[in-house]
């Protein structure tokens, strides 16, 4: 994963997707991707997807100042969007689960770089998400990481402890 995640930050190129429980560094390497971008000259967005959507609605408040197609359109374009912690497909609104669907679609279609991290392990994802397995599935444009390690945070007779 750790490999994976280097060579991608070099030259960030198709879509990286880290499946694998929770603490186990998924969201680690997908930031430290992004800041290494970002240390470049370059720009990334690194956003968890339930706050993403949230960050939407706001624009349908009558006081915002920007409207829900523009914030989109950012999110659409962005050099390189690293998206964490996707979940299953039920448990959002069919709304967010159709903007999901758009943005993903199209970042696909449009060759952008993204970085997806997911608890949902392969068999999972495929289930939730079958249209965006299927281009997933394209080893010339994906490449799946699933990091089957013990979570680094563990916690041990009244003391928390970082492995």
């Amino acid at each position: 994963a750790f490999a994976a995640a280097v060579r991608f930050s070099e030259e960030p190129h198709g879509w990286l997707v880290f499946l694998g429980g929770s603490f186990c560094g998924k969201t680690h390497l997908a930031a430290a991707i992004g800041n290494y971008r970002i240390a470049l000259g370059g720009q990334a967005l690194l956003v968890e997807v339930s706050s993403l959507f949230d960050y939407l609605r706001q624009s349908f408040h009558p006081n915002s100042d920007v409207s829900f197609d523009r914030r989109f359109q950012e999110i659409r374009a962005a050099p390189l969007l690293l998206l964490d912690n996707l979940k299953e497909s039920s448990t959002g609104s069919a709304w967010a689960e159709d903007r999901l669907h758009g943005l993903l679609n199209y970042r696909f279609n449009m060759y952008q770089p993204t970085v997806l991290t997911s608890t949902l392990d392969a068999n999972s994802f495929a289930l939730n998400y079958p249209s965006l397995w299927n281009k997933l599935l394209d080893s010339s444009r994906c490449q799946f990481i699933s990091i089957n390690m013990p979570p680094y945070r563990r916690i041990s007779k009244g003391s928390v402890r970082a492995y």
